[in-house]
């Protein structure tokens, strides 16, 4: 890569790879890691979020995820997929961190008695339910169903991502939808009852 200092507006027409391979240049690391953190950060924090199911531990665990992925780049490991990458080092952190620190929530915890009057309350509250219900599910499952859902990867992403076969990603996909479902089933009938 030349040494000579590369524009921030420039960074954008850069691949994903070429800008890892950029961060071994002190000159152009910032501005490489800035266009890095615009395209991942709020992808990779959301993601957290999500999986952690607290927002604290959430931003420990990305701020500690994009300066692991820096000093990798800087020290030049090389990688084929970024964002693939990136997805690797917050997963392994999160599930780290979830070992580390079990969090739980439970269904008493939410009213699910929602009135129809108020449809912003009603899409609140329905979130807090299927996120305390993604917390029930099996970690493989959970996992597999907020990349796919939430995230939008591809089932040979995902199977990248856990290191297993696709259709081990598509088997954990399903399940883990049959089970929220099953989850959700009795308190969407209260839901309609009450409507």
């Amino acid at each position: 890569m030349k040494k000579h200092s590369i524009t921030t507006e420039r960074m954008n027409t850069y691949s994903d790879e070429e800008l890892f391979g950029i961060l071994t240049d002190a000159a152009n690391a910032e501005a490489a890691f800035a266009e890095l953190y615009r395209r991942y950060g709020h992808r990779m924090y959301a993601y957290c979020v999500r999986v952690l199911g607290d927002v604290r531990q959430a931003e420990d665990v990305f701020q500690e995820a994009m300066l692991k992925f820096f000093r990798s780049g800087q020290e030049g490991t090389q990688v084929q997929n970024v964002g693939g990458y990136l997805m690797q080092t917050v997963r392994n952190l999160c599930l780290n961190r979830k070992r580390d620190t079990k969090i739980t929530f439970s269904f008493e915890d939410y009213d699910v008695h929602v009135p129809s009057s108020s449809a912003a309350y009603e899409a609140g509250e329905l979130a807090k339910l299927v996120a305390s219900a993604l917390e029930l599910l099996d970690d493989e499952y959970r996992e597999a169903v907020i990349l796919r859902e939430y995230d939008g990867f591809s089932y040979q992403d995902i199977a990248a991502i856990t290191q297993t076969s696709e259709v081990n990603a598509r088997t954990r996909v399903f399940r883990g939808k049959q089970q929220l479902r099953a989850i959700l089933q009795p308190y969407f009938k209260d839901l309609l009852k009450h409507q």
